[in-house]
């Protein structure tokens, strides 16, 4: 027969092994394996941390994405003003001389298209090698998928000549 203290025995040697907090004596019941206060305390800190470091990542990503939006916006519209730019400064010459202008060699650098159209000739300045973009009828932005690349334009009407100046945008 086992002694009456062999019970204890074994229950003090689980609590060397395991640590005094892991095995708690229940008065009127008996043992139980683990502390449930501790259990719980863990389970809710784990479940705030979990909690605050998901809003913190909520938080972080929209305000990424609203960070990018905003800056693409402003780039979209400086970009626009630059087509604006040039458009503006060649109307101030009055009217162009198309049979003067040479088109430069084609070079990766070169970033904008100017077309201008001329009712005297058959087929309008262009200072790139590209088709013809479709004459425009106001003046104005405006996006146009041509030549295999979506291009972003802007169109200024001046006398009689026609002019835009135009970049390929993001496809």
């Amino acid at each position: 027969p086992v002694g009456s203290n062999a019970v204890e025995v074994h229950i003090h040697h689980l609590r060397r092994k395991l640590g005094d907090r892991a095995i708690r004596n229940v008065r009127g019941v008996g043992w139980t394996f683990g502390d449930p206060d501790l259990a719980l305390m863990h389970s809710i800190r784990r479940w705030l941390l979990t909690a605050l470091l998901a809003l913190l990542a909520v938080g972080a990503a929209a305000g990424g994405a609203l960070t990018y939006a905003s800056a693409r916006h402003e780039v979209d519209k400086l970009f626009d003003e630059e087509l604006r730019q040039v458009a503006l400064s060649l109307r101030d010459h009055a009217r162009l001389d198309t049979d003067r202008i040479e088109r430069s060699a084609e070079r990766q650098e070169q970033r904008l298209l100017v077309q201008i159209d001329d009712p005297r000739r058959e087929q309008p300045y262009r200072s790139r090698d590209v088709a013809p973009l479709p004459r425009a009828g106001g003046e104005g932005f405006r996006d146009l998928d041509h030549a295999g690349a979506r291009w972003r334009v802007y169109a200024l009407p001046f006398e009689v000549q026609g002019l835009q100046v135009a970049q390929v945008g993001a496809p």
